[in-house]
């Protein structure tokens, strides 16, 4: 194996240790506030994909310790609300994006949030009217753009999905991702020329 690949290899496993680690601490250690911090910090900070881990220690920390969070306490209740909808717990991404709306109102991020939430129920319709009108303020939102990009491809329309991709890419000429994604697309409907194109 290679330099790059053994470095690789020994994160991930580093990341896997840790993880078990983690999981292993809220089992054990269920009190302690420096505890529970340092996990949610540390999962935030190296931008793990622990959904259950962060449902687990952030409604821990802020039902019972609500008071020494401070202003934290709303960047836990977002981790909570995106582990939420990744694990289709959408009771619990209703509830933290409803305590998030009566601090930040509808603010553009708060909007974004509620575009995924409705993404995430299945109500295309109203996902898009939120991405429409924050575009429409804001034309240059470019996660918003990719996030529109997605839930087309999610209904099947690839077609304008190829359009906006092509749009955005005038903009953003080097965003690998959206190369690759338009690449896909291309792929999917046979257009090996196009897709190879894009993968160059």
């Amino acid at each position: 194996l290679d330099l790059l690949t053994k470095s690789k290899i020994q994160f991930i496993s580093r990341i896997f240790f840790m993880s078990e680690q983690i999981e292993q601490s809220i089992v054990k250690d269920t009190k302690s506030f420096g505890s529970l911090k340092k996990i949610i910090l540390w999962v935030r900070k190296n931008n793990l994909r622990l959904p259950e881990v962060i449902i687990n220690t952030g409604v821990k920390l802020i039902t019972n310790f609500r008071g020494k969070l401070g202003e934290e306490y709303y960047i836990v209740i977002e981790q909570i609300f995106l582990a939420a909808i990744e694990t289709q717990q959408f009771e619990a991404a209703k509830k933290a994006l409803v305590i998030l709306k009566e601090k930040f109102s509808e603010s553009t991020k708060i909007q974004k949030m509620t575009g995924i939430y409705q993404e995430a129920i299945g109500d295309v319709d109203k996902a898009t009217d939120i991405y429409d009108k924050l575009l429409y303020e804001n034309s240059l939102a470019h996660d918003v753009r990719k996030r529109k990009i997605s839930l087309l491809r999610c209904n099947g329309d690839n077609n304008e999905a190829i359009q906006e991709l092509n749009k955005y890419l005038e903009d953003n000429m080097c965003d690998k991702e959206a190369w690759n994604e338009l690449g896909d697309i291309y792929l999917e409907k046979l257009n090996y020329s196009k897709a190879l194109f894009c993968y160059e």
